[in-house]
C-alpha cells in the first residue's frame, strides 16, 4: 500500500499516470518527505479512534526529542531532523481537514489550510516593515506535501478503495498546482498566498494587532 504510484495501473487514465509520475519523482529524490508522509499516517492509525478529539501524542508520549533522533540516524538532511518532525506533527493534525477537501471548495480550502498556525510556521512567515512574508523554500516542500497526500493520506483507512485514491490523488494534484501557482505570484508576501477575501481579513488582523502594540 506504500508502494510507488506508478507501480498503480490505471487503464485510459491519463491524467493519474501524469500525477502518480510527478509523485514518483518526489519521494525518488525527496524521500524524507516520503518518510515523513509515512511516519504521520501510522501515527493517526494509532490515534483515529480520538477522531476530532486526535491527542498530541508527540507532547504527551515525549515523542519529539525521540523522533528527531531516528531522523538524524537516517543521514537524509535535506531538511534539517527537527523541521522534519514538525513536518511529521503538521501532517499529522493537518491530514484530518484535507480529507475533506473537494473541488468545489478548493480555493477556499487552501486558504483555511495556508492560515493555520501551524502551516505559518512552517512556511517560517515573519513578520517585517508592515509585510507578513514567507520563506520560498518552504512554500515549495508545502507544496510537495499537498501533492504526496492525496495518494497516500489513506492507506491505512479501511474503508479506503482504489477509487477513492485516484479521487484523492487527482484533487490534491489540483490542489498542488493551484498552490505552486499562487507561490509563483505571491513574491515572498504571504498575503499574496490568499485570496482577495482571505486575504482582507488577515490584513484586517494584522492592522488590529499594530494598533494593540
Amino acid at each position: 500500500m506504500l508502494r510507488d504510484p506508478i507501480t498503480t495501473r490505471v487503464p485510459d487514465m491519463d491524467q493519474f499516470a501524469g500525477a502518480a509520475r510527478k509523485i514518483s519523482e518526489i519521494i525518488h529524490t525527496k524521500p524524507i518527505l516520503w518518510i515523513t508522509e509515512l511516519i504521520a499516517v501510522q501515527e493517526r492509525l494509532i490515534t483515529d479512534d480520538f477522531a476530532e478529539d486526535r491527542p498530541n501524542i508527540h507532547e504527551q508520549c515525549h515523542l519529539t526529542k525521540a523522533l528527531t533522533r531516528c531522523l538524524h540516524d537516517t543521514d537524509l538532511y535535506d531538511i534539517a531532523p527537527n523541521e522534519q518532525a514538525e513536518i511529521i506533527q503538521w501532517l499529522y493534525y493537518s491530514l484530518d481537514s484535507m480529507k475533506g477537501w473537494t473541488a468545489e471548495t478548493l480555493e477556499k480550502d487552501l486558504d483555511d489550510l495556508l492560515t493555520q498556525g501551524d502551516t505559518m510556521r512552517l512556511l517560517k512567515t515573519n513578520y517585517y516593515d508592515h509585510v507578513t512574508w514567507f520563506n520560498k523554500e518552504s512554500a515549495e516542500v508545502l507544496v510537495d506535501l499537498v501533492r504526496i497526500s492525496g495518494y497516500y493520506m489513506r492507506v491505512f483507512d479501511p474503508t479506503g478503495s482504489a477509487a477513492q485514491q485516484i479521487e484523492d490523488t487527482l484533487l490534491f494534484e489540483k490542489a498542488a498546482d493551484l498552490l505552486d501557482e499562487r507561490i509563483e505570484n505571491a513574491d515572498y508576501h504571504y498575503d499574496r498566498l490568499l485570496t482577495a477575501e482571505e486575504a482582507d481579513e488577515e490584513a484586517e488582523e494584522v492592522s488590529d494587532s499594530d494598533k494593540d502594540l
